[in-house]
This record gives C-alpha cells, structure tokens and sequence, in this order.
C-alpha cells in the first residue's frame, strides 16, 4: 500500500516541474506581448509564485495524509492487506505479517470457496490456524490494475469472550438447579429420618397398624423423591417420546394418585367436558405434567385450600387451568416461568424444579405453559396443548428469511418452521440476506439482535434497505441473551410450537 502511494507523490512532483517550465514560459510570452510592460511581468510573476505555494501547501497535505494513513495502516487491530485481480497478496500491515498471511489470500484459509465469498460479499471464514474473522472487501484503484483493500477482523476474542459468559450462565444455571434439587430432595429425605426413628422409637410392643401409617408415610415420600429423579432425566433428555392417544380424564385421575397424601387436605374440582377431551402426546410425560401442576398448587397453599382443574378444547388445543389459592406469583417470575428454573428465587412456595419440568414437557409437546392470572387470592396456570402435535399449520403458508450465524441456535427454529409447512430461506451473513431478499421479497424476517460486519441493530439495517419490511421483522432471541430494548417484536428460546405460531401469524397479519 505504500509503495503506490509514493509512486502518487513522485508523479506529482514530476507535474509541478512540468508546471514551472510551463510557467515560465507564459512568462516570456507574456514580456515580449506586453513589450516588458513592468506592470504586466509584475502581476505575472506574482500569479506563478501564487501557484507555486497552492502546490507546496498540497504537496504538504499529501506527505501529512500519507504519514496519518501509515500509523493507521501499521496500527490498525485488524489484518489489513492489498490484493489484485487474482488475489495475490500484495502488501500486508503488521498485523497481517504476523499472522503469515502471503501469496493467494484464499489459500490462507481452511476452506478456500468460502472464503472466496466472504471475500467478495463480506462475511465470516476461518483462517489455517483456526481463527474465525470476518471480511469485508473495498476497491482502492481500477487502473492501471485491479487493487482492493480485504480488511480481515479477528473474531476469536470476541468469541472467547461471548463462550466465557455462555459458561458463566450456565454455572449460574447448574447453581439454581443443584439448589432446587437439594430443596426438594431434603424434605421427604428429612420426613423419611424422622418416620423410621419413630417407628424404631416404638419397641417391640407396637401396633401393627401404627407402624404401617408411619411406613405409608415414608413411601409416599420415597415415591416423590423418584419423583424428582424422573423429573431430572425429564430435564436431561428433552423429547415429546411415545407418542399415543390419550384421555385427558384418565390422565388427571392418574395424576391424582402421584400425588398421594398431599392432596388430602385440599379441595379439588375438577371440570372436565361431558363427551371427554382426547389428545395425542407421550402419556409419562403428560401424567408428570398433571402431577407438578398439582403439587405445586398444594405447596404453595402449605396443603390447605382449594383448588380447581378445567379442561377445555380451544380449536386445535387443549387448554388445561389449575387454580389455586396460593399467595399468587410475582409478575416478573410469571414472565420467566417460560425460562429452565425460572420460579428459582420465586418466594413463593411450590416445586421450583417440578415446574421447570412441567414446562419443558409442554413445550416439548408444542405447547405452552404460562401464568394467565395472579393475585394474593391465588393463581392459574395455563396448559396449552395441541390436540397432535404433528398436526399445528394454520393452512396459510409464510415466506421467511432466517438470518443468524448461530447455526447450532438456530437450527430448532429452522427445523420447527419447516415442520409446520413453511418456506424458510436461510442466510448466515447479512451479504447474503441482501441478495436473498433482493431477489424475492418474504412475508418476515427473523433476525439475530446483531449481526457481524453491521454497526446497527439488525432491524434498523432491515427498516433502511427495505421500508416494506420494517414492521415484518422477527428477532430470535437465546435463551442466554437479553431482549432488546427498542420494543421490537421477539420469538424467544426455548422455543414453542404455539408460541412460533401466534408469533408468525400477529407479524403477518393472518
């Protein structure tokens, strides 16, 4: 890069000695016209110093534009190189060298057509010795030959960074679990202690039936600690499983007996349709579901109140209503009982971990768990449930570009849109996005936060480009990262059938 700029400097410096002679010689026109007019070789003279010093004063702007260009050239964080028609490396920065980048710039990669296109349309690749960056490419001279500037960005730090944090999370997330686990392990562990010192306590002149009480009581506890350990392989192999018909009735009347003796001092209604209400989904799992939500309702009323059960069919889904009157749940846990261990922390008494299962088994069945009311009166909790899961498209089918480089992420969200019929075209860079879209205009997009290479938010780049578009923009959010603040419609992991569904068809207006 340097060495063109000084060829510049050079041949300017040749033309403001042509220019001089050039000058010089209007002079000596200009005398022998004027007949040596002083008045006239005066002005003459004073119009070519004039001139002179605008070429000293430019000249001077160049050397100083060139020295600044340097330092930033040399002390840029990025890899910086120049390279001609064919890719050859033609002068690199400090940062550059010491990454070894020489000869074709492809062949400094592990995969060279990708890094053909990163070159050409921006976008992500990864070097020989493992470091993912990011290119972006601009013309620097068309003549007399090619010469494009491939800035190369580091994203390995910023990586590093964003997988330390993803730990950090994770940790807190293992914390909040290992503290659910324990609390729900040591009541009954501590009830069964106490039972069998009793019953040792006793003697040998004991009544039979007394004994039986006390060990009645200790299976009922030992039953809910297998409970829990069913609850933690629900948790560590997420899946709908065997799929069957079911009667919801059935269902709930099973669910009754897992709860055993905490459901004796409360007062359960339970309302059901006459005709019944059947559903497809793995009947385990269901009859666990059933099971947490009541167990929940009676702890957080300490097994004493009522409680109340509806089910109902509501087009597609079944919708399933526990109330309780419980102290109720606070509105930002009700916003995070979606999250895994979202009530931790809740205040409120119930099966933090038996909830968290809950949710995660509707969710794998394509519903949705949520709290629809709550007050110091008590609360209610919502299952929504598809009638079969493998049957949820509305019948109106969406075009849709996906654009995230997360592709382990994005992966459940592509494969359940494609589940439920709809076209979905997926770019990882936002190069891409733009001839995808240019090509064909979709119904929605759905879009990571940020994306690399772009200084803005994505909906704001989408809303520039494409004004048509600024109101049909989804953005996907993880289920580690923060929501955005600017009030921008969100699909949030983890994911639900119902909830991409009511997502797609409020942006579309369908």
């Amino acid at each position: 890069m340097a060495e063109p700029v000084a060829a510049t400097v050079a041949d300017l410096e040749r033309k403001l000695a042509a220019a001089e002679k050039t000058i010089e010689a209007l002079v000596r026109r200009a005398e022998r016209q004027a007949r040596a007019d002083p008045a006239e070789r005066v002005a003459v003279r004073r119009a070519m110093h004039s001139l002179e010093d605008a070429v000293k004063l430019r000249n001077q702007a160049l050397q100083l534009s060139e020295a600044h260009f340097r330092t930033l050239w040399n002390e840029s964080p990025d890899m910086l190189v120049t390279i001609d028609a064919m890719g050859q490396i033609l002068d690199r920065n400090r940062r550059a060298i010491e990454a070894a980048l020489t000869g074709r710039i492809c062949d400094n990669f592990v995969k060279r057509e990708e890094a053909l296109r990163a070159c050409q349309e921006g976008g992500q690749s990864q070097l020989i010795d493992g470091r993912s960056v990011h290119l972006a490419k601009a013309r620097i001279s068309d003549s007399p030959g090619v010469v494009d500037l491939l800035v190369i960005r580091d994203l390995s730090v910023h990586q590093l960074l964003e997988n330390e944090l993803q730990h950090d999370r994770r940790l807190a997330l293992l914390g909040e679990l290992a503290q659910a686990v324990s609390h729900e392990v040591n009541n009954p562990l501590s009830v069964i202690l106490g039972r069998l010192e009793l019953v040792e306590a006793l003697g040998e002149d004991v009544d039979p039936e007394q004994v039986q009480r006390h060990l009645d009581v200790v299976a009922d506890h030992a039953r809910r600690i297998g409970l829990i350990v069913a609850n933690l392989d629900v948790v560590a192999r997420p899946g709908p499983g065997r799929q069957q018909d079911l009667d919801l009735g059935l269902l709930v009347i099973e669910a009754i007996k897992a709860c055993g003796r905490r459901l004796e001092r409360i007062q359960l209604k339970i309302e059901l349709p006459e005709e019944g209400l059947r559903l497809r989904g793995d009947e385990v799992q269901l009859r666990q579901m059933l099971t947490s939500l009541l167990i929940n309702g009676a702890d957080s009323m300490n097994r004493r109140g009522s409680m109340r059960l509806l089910g109902r069919l509501q087009g597609r889904f079944v919708c399933i209503d526990v109330e309780d009157s419980g102290g109720g749940v606070p509105p930002a846990v009700a916003e995070r009982i979606r999250q895994p261990w979202g009530l931790s922390g809740a205040g409120r008494p119930g099966s933090v971990l038996g909830m968290s299962v809950a949710a995660s088994i509707v969710r794998a069945h394509g519903g949705r768990l949520r709290v629809v009311e709550s007050s110091s009166r008590g609360s209610t909790y919502r299952v929504e449930l598809p009638r079969d899961p493998n049957v949820l498209g509305t019948g109106a089918r969406v075009d849709l570009v996906v654009i995230d480089p997360r592709t382990h992420e994005i992966g459940e969200l592509i494969s359940l849109l494609g589940a439920l019929g709809h076209q979905v075209r997926y770019c990882r860079t936002w190069a891409e996005a733009v001839l995808t879209i240019d090509a064909q205009r979709p119904d929605l997009v759905v879009c990571s936060r940020f994306l690399p290479g772009l200084d803005q938010e994505t909906t704001e780049v989408v809303a520039a480009r494409w004004p048509e578009l600024a109101e049909r923009v989804l953005v996907f959010v993880g289920a580690m990262e923060a929501p955005p603040n600017h009030g921008a419609r969100v699909l949030s992991s983890p994911l639900s059938a119902l909830d991409v569904l009511e997502c797609l068809e409020r942006a579309n207006g369908l």
